[in-house]
């Protein structure tokens, strides 16, 4: 997904510039990879409020404005849908948490310093008692 967020980004900076011909492309590219993301969608259970398919289908809707042939104001207003994704971003991040931490039991997670051993029992010092002969 780090290619997605690059693409959606790069939207994001050529509508800033108003720059047509780097728009066009930045649209198309975020579009395609919002289409290959489609392919995996995040489970149910990680996504009960649907954000995933929500976002995608925000980036495609604004590729397929690229693809028509649309002047630089229509890409604009293409564009202006992709500027509001943070908020999105951010939602979807706060539930695959919350997931998240239904999934994991704390007791499993904890082992913050642990070494592996009590500090006693059978790694005590070598040769610690005595011969037998």
């Amino acid at each position: 997904m780090g290619t997605f967020r690059t693409d959606v980004t790069g939207v994001q900076a050529a509508a800033s510039a108003r720059d047509t011909p780097h728009l066009i492309a930045s649209l198309q590219r975020a579009a395609a990879a919002a289409v290959a993301a489609a392919a995996y969608p995040i489970p149910r259970c990680a996504d009960p409020a649907r954000y995933w398919p929500r976002y995608l289908a925000r980036v495609q809707a604004a590729g397929h404005t690229a693809r028509s042939g649309a002047g630089l104001k229509a890409l604009l207003a293409a564009a202006q849908p992709l500027s509001r994704l943070t908020a999105l971003q951010d939602q979807l991040a706060t539930e695959l948490k919350h997931a998240a931490s239904r999934v994991i039991r704390p007791g499993r997670v904890t082992h913050h310093g642990s070494s592996g051993h009590s500090g006693g029992g059978s790694s005590g010092h070598p040769g610690g008692g005595g011969g037998s002969s």
